[in-house]
């Protein structure tokens, strides 16, 4: 080899971003070569704006083009997430420039049109080639496979057949292409056929070919295959490695995941890569385990240097999991630049799933400050929060945000349904409905949500009503379905049309019913004061009951003022949960019923000294302001108004012949 030409080669990538500063102001007189040196030393840089602008240049000056100037604008292009407009245009000039039957710029330009899915116009200049090599052939066959849909899959394979007829030597690159042809294809045996095709070629041994395969079986569900190929390989990689886990992941098997990622950092030198840890990291928080197996990932993270926007989202979403809000927090405020969408949605989450929902509402409202895209699922969980703390005015606000920016959200299943709860849970059931009857295609979820919030407002004759239409619309309801119907009829006072439920679930829709469906039974027959009828369906019961049906009865002997069977109910209660200071508080009443003053007394005296439980809030939104309230709690600046309010209400309840005043404001008194 000449001299200059190997000086040429060696030197040319270090002297590629001066050369293309100096061939910005060169004359016509530069060379193609080192025109075409300069837009590829762009191209590999990332540049590739910067690229396409030197070759506008390059024209402008009238430089002429060889063979490598097309394919290297065609890769520019190509990596640009622009439209394949750009792309029509050089394959034009190409053809004009007598180019369009070079065999490197015809693959190239099959390539770029296949990125861009315009398989059609790829396929055609496919066929007008007089020359195609093996490059061709994968080109076109990649992009049909890229298309994933059953026609293309169909077409990569037809190619394929057809380039066998060729007798062109298969090499690995080929193989991996079809064997992502497999995943895409619907038949399972279609792998297994070209899996012994690959034997048979002997490429068995080409560990790039074995990690396709073992990819292929996992997409299809193959343990065994996936795990025989894992445990033949000679050489495992990252790749390897990483399939192995995802795998394992897929199936639910989180303790294999750590297994294997155990075994992978004693084999693999270097440690885990970028896209191993955030898959370890989501199996930790998805399985549960504990916080220093989480931490323990976190540190190898930073001891080696990964950190991307991904792995930081499965690390705030992992210690959000594990209750670890506030670590949570500090690690989001840490570079915000890795921050994205997935991150904010992953924090704002974490704080609903601790019940910190005023957070969230405020890391929502610090998203929006500073400009950053709100996409549907952030939008989704702070409608959540709303529906939590009652806050009417803000949750409609998101509601708008969601129509004005994603058209027809509110007729899809999902979206519409959490809508739809959450106006529910705010009360304004009016709301409720027309976002209900605005979803298209309402599956069971959005049924059940809609029976159960009439339940819920005291529409009993309505949710049984909404339960037939979805009957009628052919939607097969589930135990939710049921359990949400009993218990509007039992809140509604249906009894006969609760009970006809109970017996229509089990004789006519074949659903077998569970505890909680007993204890609505038990529950509606004993706010209507059916109370041996209740005890009778305890007794007969086949599944063991629980506190909660215990409690149901003893709820509805104290408002019946059954004292004998409210003591039965509380002696089997409190074997179950001695503890429970709710129940106790209802034996106090019922013993208070039968001026059982002795025993009152001592169960007082016991819930004073042993309650422990938190008290309960209540919100009110006045102006888009939340107020709280808390039993007993004293120190609102406004107390005096709110006496005075009460005692208003009263009136008009004695008035209204509701009862006695003194004794209604006596209550109302002790319980704020």
């Amino acid at each position: 080899m000449p001299v200059c030409c190997y000086a040429t080669r060696l030197y040319l990538p270090r002297l590629r971003p001066a050369l293309a500063h100096h061939f910005t102001t060169s004359s016509p007189s530069t060379s193609t070569f080192q025109w075409n040196s300069a837009i590829k030393s762009d191209v590999e840089s990332g540049h590739f704006d910067s690229a396409l602008a030197r070759y506008r240049q390059m024209r402008e000056l009238g430089v002429p083009h060889d063979t490598f100037t097309f394919p290297i604008i065609n890769r520019a292009i190509s990596a640009l997430d622009g439209d394949i407009r750009s792309g029509g245009m050089v394959h034009a000039l190409a053809t004009h420039m007598g180019f369009g039957k070079d065999v490197y710029f015809c693959n190239t330009m099959i390539a770029l049109y296949a990125r861009y899915g315009v398989l059609s116009d790829a396929r055609k200049l496919f066929d007008d080639m007089s020359v195609r090599d093996l490059v061709s052939w994968t080109s076109m066959i990649s992009g049909y496979v890229r298309g994933k849909g059953p026609c293309e899959v169909f077409f990569g394979f037809e190619l394929f057949g057809r380039m066998r007829l060729e007798f062109l030597e298969i090499n690995s690159v080929v193989l991996i292409v079809m064997l992502q042809a497999c995943c895409a294809a619907e038949s399972a045996s279609v792998g297994l056929q070209f899996h012994g095709y690959v034997v048979k070629l002997g490429f068995m041994a080409d560990f790039t070919v074995q990690n396709s395969l073992m990819k292929m079986y996992a997409d299809k569900f193959h343990g065994n295959e996936v795990e025989d190929i894992f445990g033949e390989l000679d050489q495992k990689d990252l790749v390897s490695w990483n399939t192995m886990m995802s795998y394992y992941t897929a199936q639910w098997r989180f303790d294999m995941v750590i297994e294997t990622f155990n075994d992978m950092q004693k084999e693999i030198i270097g440690g885990p890569s970028i896209d191993t840890l955030p898959l370890v990291v989501s199996t930790v928080a998805k399985a549960g385990c504990e916080l220093w197996q989480g931490e323990m990932l976190h540190c190898a993270a930073t001891k080696v240097g990964l950190h991307d926007s991904v792995l930081k989202t499965s690390l705030v979403d992992l210690y959000a999991k594990c209750g670890e809000i506030e670590k949570a927090s500090k690690l989001f405020k840490e570079d915000p630049s890795a921050n994205n969408s997935v991150t904010e949605c992953a924090l704002i989450s974490g704080f609903n799933c601790s019940g910190r929902h005023q957070e969230a509402i405020e890391q929502f409202r610090r998203i929006r400050a500073a400009g950053s895209y709100v996409g549907i699922e952030i939008a989704k969980e702070i409608i959540l929060a709303c529906a939590h703390l009652g806050t009417l005015r803000m949750g409609k606000a998101v509601h708008c945000y969601l129509v004005r920016n994603f058209h027809n959200l509110e007729e899809d299943a999902s979206h519409g349904t959490c809508i739809l709860n959450f106006y529910i849970r705010c009360g304004t059931i009016t709301y409720a409905k027309h976002c209900f009857n605005r979803i298209l295609g309402k599956d069971i979820v959005a049924w059940t949500s809609m029976v159960e919030g009439l339940g819920n407002h005291g529409r009993g004759r309505e949710a049984l009503t909404c339960f037939d239409q979805m009957i009628h619309e052919g939607v097969a309801p589930n135990n939710l379905t049921f359990l949400s119907l009993m218990s509007a009829c039992s809140h509604s006072g249906l009894v006969q049309e609760g009970c006809d439920a109970f017996c229509s679930m089990r004789w006519k829709h074949n659903i077998k019913p569970e505890l909680e469906h007993y204890t609505c039974v038990v529950d509606l027959l004993g706010r209507s004061g059916k109370l041996k009828a209740a005890l009778l369906i305890i007794i007969k019961m086949v599944v063991h009951p629980d506190s909660r049906i215990w409690g149901a009865l003893l709820s509805a002997s104290k408002v019946h003022g059954d004292i004998k069977m409210g003591l039965y109910a509380a002696q089997r209660l409190l074997q179950l949960e001695p503890e429970n200071v709710g129940y106790r508080t209802l034996l106090s009443n019922i013993h208070a019923s039968g001026c059982k003053w002795e025993e009152v007394g001592a169960l007082r005296r016991w819930v004073n000294t042993e309650s422990k439980k938190e008290p309960g809030w209540s919100y009110i939104e006045e102006n888009s302001i939340r107020h709280g309230f808390v039993s007993g709690d004293r120190s609102l600046h406004q107390m005096h108004l709110i006496h005075e309010t009460l005692g208003c209400l009263c009136n008009h309840m004695q008035e209204a012949d509701y009862g006695d005043h003194n004794s209604l404001t006596r209550q109302s008194t002790e319980k704020i």
